[in-house]
C-alpha cells in the first residue's frame, strides 16, 4: 500500500482494509518458522528478512504475555481462505494490546512514509513518523517559526 493513503483515509474517514496483513505468511512464530522449514512440502514464502523475524518475535512475545498467538496479535482480520482463519477470530478480538505493546511492534519494524514527508517531519533523523503528526511537527517550518496546532 502506498504510504500516502494511510493519511488520506484517515482524513476522510475510510477504513483500510489489509492485503496479505500479516505479511504473506512472513510473520510466525519461532515454533512455526522451525516447522515450515523442516516441511519439504510447505509452499515457499519468500525471502525471509531480518525485518520480519524481528517483528514476529516481539508479537510472539506479546502473544505469550496475553496467552493467544502471533496471528491474533498481529492483525485480527478474519481471513476467508481456511476455515481455521474464521474458528481463530473470537480469540483475536479479546486482545487488547497497550501502549508499550504498540511501541515495541513499531520499534521493530522502522515505518518509512516516502518522500516528502519523511523530509517534512523527520530531516533530522529523531523524530518518528507518526499520523498525529502537524504542520507544527514540520522540522523546517521549526526553524523559521512557532506553529500553534491543536493535537489530532
Amino acid at each position: 500500500m502506498e504510504a500516502e493513503i494511510i493519511p488520506m483515509c484517515k482524513d476522510q474517514g475510510m477504513a483500510i482494509v489489509s492485503w496479505a496483513a500479516l505479511g504473506g505468511g512472513q510473520l510466525m512464530s519461532a515454533e512455526q518458522r522451525k516447522r515450515t522449514e523442516q516441511n519439504p512440502d510447505a509452499r515457499p514464502k519468500g525471502s525471509r528478512r531480518d525485518a520480519d523475524r524481528n517483528v514476529s518475535d516481539v508479537l510472539e512475545k506479546i502473544a505469550v504475555d496475553n496467552s493467544t498467538t502471533l496471528q491474533a496479535v498481529g492483525f485480527p482480520i478474519v481471513g476467508v481462505q481456511t476455515i481455521e482463519h474464521v474458528k481463530a477470530m473470537p480469540e483475536a478480538m479479546r486482545v487488547s494490546l497497550s501502549k508499550s505493546d504498540i511501541e515495541g511492534t513499531q520499534s521493530a519494524y522502522k515505518f518509512d512514509p516516502l518522500f516528502p514527508m519523511s523530509f517534512l517531519f523527520n530531516h533530522r533523523n529523531d523524530q518518528p513518523y507518526s499520523l498525529a503528526l502537524t504542520a507544527a511537527d514540520n522540522q523546517q517550518c521549526q526553524m523559521a517559526a512557532w506553529i500553534n496546532s491543536p493535537p489530532k
